[in-house]
């Protein structure tokens, strides 16, 4: 039976498309296929995945994302929405052996605002005209507004992780493992190396890593015409034709134009009124930090600083 008996189950935009990518390297762990198997999201949530989900195929249809694992020591899955999710609470509890549930966390204005930005320019699914300001202002006043898009409709409530984590450290107790993505951004060889040790396995593998970001926030100059291009992209069409090794390089070619035409590495810097906004989402979610602190023993010292430019 291939099942994870690790898994980072929380939470988006702290840094875990990176922390896969890192830890899938070392020889003693087995990544999943793909990095978010979304197979125990809870049905009726946005991230749903309709093609392999557990309602569908049981928990026989979950080792399909690790029938390639060997002797590795691990077999590890990210899917960082299960922190909000009932579904991987009850599941992982009956699997063989217990995994080991890790979540990653930042600071919670922080993560709102990156989840603003992404929505804006990676996934072009927020209006450019909405500013961070009013995105916050209908997370307040009209939910509705996101049309069940949870992710974005939830960031508030979603980034009072404490509220979730109870549940979790309740089941799992001391496999239950809380990091911070500032300590990831501040040295991510030290970071890698702590979660390291927390997995016993080696912590020298890391020393040698090259720490590459993944899935980061760019600016769009064009928000239409990205979203044009993420619709086709998501078509595949020309991937499945006859000659693919040309289809991929044209493909590619056509991506390296694009990304000079239309997106600019860098995000905008934060405006006056998007600090103001932050520093007030920073005194809402005081208590919260402080709960969370408390219970899990963590220092949360850099998410009471001022807010950076």
């Amino acid at each position: 039976m291939s099942y994870p008996n690790a898994v980072i189950a929380g939470a988006p935009k702290c840094g875990t498309t990176s922390i896969f990518d890192y830890l899938t390297r070392h020889p003693e762990i087995c990544g999943s296929t793909v990095k978010e198997t979304r197979y125990l999201i809870d049905r009726g949530y946005s991230l749903f995945n309709k093609k392999r989900n557990y309602y569908k195929d049981g928990l026989k249809g979950y080792e399909y994302y690790f029938n390639h694992c060997e002797s590795e020591q691990y077999r590890l899955e990210v899917t960082p929405d299960y922190i909000y999710q009932q579904l991987p609470i009850k599941i992982f509890q009956e699997l063989p052996e217990t995994p080991k549930i890790i979540f990653i966390l930042r600071r919670p204005s922080d993560r709102i605002f990156s989840l603003y930005q992404f929505a804006v320019n990676n996934m072009a699914v927020l209006d450019a005209s909405i500013t961070f300001s009013d995105y916050v202002q209908l997370l307040r006043n009209d939910r509705s507004y996101f049309h069940g898009r949870h992710v974005l409709q939830n960031a508030i409530e979603h980034s009072k992780y404490i509220n979730y984590l109870k549940k979790w450290q309740a089941v799992f107790k001391e496999n239950v493992y809380v990091f911070l993505f500032e300590d990831l951004r501040k040295d991510p060889c030290k970071f890698m190396k702590t979660i390291a040790n927390d997995l016993d396995i080696t912590g020298d593998f890391f020393e040698s890593l090259q720490y590459e970001k993944r899935n980061v926030t760019y600016k769009v100059r064009n928000q239409r015409l990205h979203s044009i291009q993420r619709r086709l992209a998501n078509v595949g069409y020309i991937s499945h034709r006859p000659r693919a090794v040309l289809s991929r390089c044209v493909i590619g070619l056509v991506r390296k134009i694009y990304r000079l035409a239309n997106i600019e590495d860098a995000c905008a810097k934060r405006s006056g009124e998007d600090l103001k906004v932050l520093e007030e989402l920073d005194l809402e979610f005081h208590k919260y930090n402080e709960e969370l602190a408390r219970c899990f023993g963590i220092n949360i010292a850099l998410w009471q600083n001022s807010q950076p430019n």
